[in-house]
């Protein structure tokens, strides 16, 4: 389910950036921008082209590795077929010649035929600056006739309008028209510049996916949504659900392109650790491929069923043998207790939390499914204007009494970040909950102080079309999808967040309960297929 170009057959340096999936005549096409860096070419130019193919989008085969070496050539590119051809549109600048596209041809997606400098698709300085790449194509029917258009990460100069993208027209995929930027209307929002990732018509509407750092509650990398009435808008962000996907603190998400297979739109969504380069990416990963949904007009994220497909040989989860590794029996409140039956694992936590980890190893490198139900139970006082949240999620182990915790909670947020816990005091602050101690001093036992959570991503609760959170007495369903550095994390089958797993992930994961009592059901683990078969 967890796609990349650099394994297993990468070159000592490969990286690579940008992703963009096709469905074809019932096979699925993914091409990746890659690059070498060298002595002579530390920053990895030119760059290339890596391209595989699947029929079910799990598990693929490398057709072309390194092809249209194009000196000159940036990450950003577009993808698109008409009819019996395929055309790659790279963007370039070299010698001094202003950002353009190259538009090059394929039948058989191994051999490419550039067609030509006269086919070069540059910007139109009367409405543009600078930026041109990323085509992404629409296709319309216009007066009878399929009409392309193309939309790019643009810079529209300041005298024209606000930070949009760029706009192009075409009837071929071979000639272009550059046409005026649409209009995006920011309303209260800051406008700022962002990166393309999608533009779709769903029901008459069309939703601009647009991809922003350091934007609003993000530190990291995220998807903002606009909508508009036409291809060429005005559009307007979705405030209900404007941001898509994205981290709070970390870049771990970054581009999703669309792609349709038969009556599902999904999403490929471009995920990397952060490291100190973040471009070229030398830990590039394609997430599973998600359901892009429209729900009451708004855009959100959910599990695609196609990726069932990719469950191999279940791993035994023996309730019996659960290692509660947090608090130590020093420290235990009476509160704190883990109850197996035939209704499932019910673990009650106070509040510095119980975490009660499997035996069972999950193998990263070969990737891992998790699979169950929970309803989590809030410890509730007499005062109800000051409850606190219950808490209840997975706890990924990466040894020395640490490890990273996903904690939805029961109002409203989803919390990811590093627990640490000891048989000692490490803080004196509710790792949990904070606000309203005074009122609620003896809700769930007295505050050790044994464990400390260091939270680096957030979830919710408004203006997210993740689901963020889960609720009091109701029984959710979750899942997790892990391969490699990367895992993904799902409530009743809406995407809620992908994050990285620790560099030092044990192979064990555990339950992990804060200030409140939570029934963990029907709880199932698989290993992943394998997802690469080769060249």
């Amino acid at each position: 389910m967890f796609l990349t170009p650099l394994e297993p057959e990468t070159k000592p340096g490969k990286r690579a950036w940008d992703n963009l999936i096709l469905h074809e005549e019932g096979r699925f096409v993914a091409f990746f921008a890659t690059a070498t860096p060298s002595e002579s070419n530390p920053h990895g130019r030119p760059i290339t082209l890596d391209i595989a193919v699947s029929d079910d989008g799990l598990k693929w085969r490398w057709i072309a590795r390194e092809a249209v070496e194009l000196p000159g050539a940036h990450a950003g590119y577009g993808v698109h077929r008409v009819g019996d051809r395929y055309y790659y549109y790279p963007t370039c600048s070299r010698d001094g010649s202003p950002v353009h596209f190259k538009i090059f041809e394929s039948t058989d997606l191994v051999h490419w035929h550039h067609l030509g400098d006269d086919h070069d698709v540059t910007f139109d300085p009367r409405w543009y600056r600078a930026r041109w790449d990323e085509l992404l194509v629409l296709e319309q029917v216009e007066n009878g006739e399929t009409v392309l258009y193309g939309y790019i990460s643009s810079e529209v100069r300041e005298d024209v309008g606000p930070p949009s993208v760029g706009l192009l027209r075409s009837r071929d995929g071979r000639r272009w028209d550059v046409l005026p930027p649409p209009v995006i209307e920011w309303g209260e929002l800051p406008a700022q510049d962002m990166e393309l990732n999608f533009c779709e018509e769903i029901d008459g509407r069309y939703y601009l996916g647009l991809s922003g750092r350091f934007y609003l509650d993000s530190y990291g990398y995220s998807i903002y949504v606009f909508v508009g009435d036409s291809p060429s808008g005005p559009f307007r962000p979705d405030l209900e659900r404007f941001r898509l996907t994205g981290t709070s603190r970390r870049n771990i998400t970054w581009l999703g392109h669309t792609l349709h297979v038969e009556d599902d739109l999904l999403l490929a969504l471009w995920l990397s650790t952060g490291q100190h380069h973040d471009l070229p990416s030398d830990n590039f990963t394609v997430g599973p491929l998600k359901r892009l949904v429209c729900e009451d007009g708004h855009l959100r994220l959910r599990y695609w069923p196609g990726n069932e497909r990719g469950k191999g040989d279940p791993l035994l989860l023996r309730s019996d043998a659960l290692v509660r590794v947090h608090p130590d029996p020093l420290v235990r409140n009476e509160r704190d207790s883990i109850e197996v039956g035939d209704g499932g694992i019910r673990v009650s936590a106070s509040r510095d939390g119980v975490i009660a980890i499997f035996e069972a190893t999950f193998e990263a490198n070969v990737g891992f499914v998790l699979e169950g139900r929970l309803t989590a139970l809030e410890n509730r006082g007499g005062i109800a204007t000051h409850q606190h949240a219950a808490a209840a999620g997975l706890f990924f182990e990466s040894g020395g009494g640490e490890g990273l915790a996903i904690l939805p909670d029961t109002l409203g947020v989803t919390r990811t970040g590093y627990l640490r816990y000891a048989r000692h005091s490490l803080t004196e602050e509710d790792p949990y909950a904070h606000a309203g101690k005074g009122l609620t001093q003896g809700r769930s036992g007295v505050l050790r102080g044994t464990c400390a959570f260091h939270c680096e991503d957030t979830v919710g609760p408004f203006g997210h079309a993740a689901y963020a959170g889960i609720r009091h007495g109701r029984s959710h369903a979750f899942r997790i999808l892990g391969k490699g550095r990367f895992f993904e994390f799902y409530i009743d089958d809406l995407y809620v967040q992908a994050y990285c797993l620790p560099e030092t992930f044990t192979g064990r994961i555990g339950l992990v309960v804060f200030d409140g009592q939570c029934t963990f059901e029907g709880l199932c683990a698989w290993r992943m297929e394998p997802t690469e078969t080769g060249q």
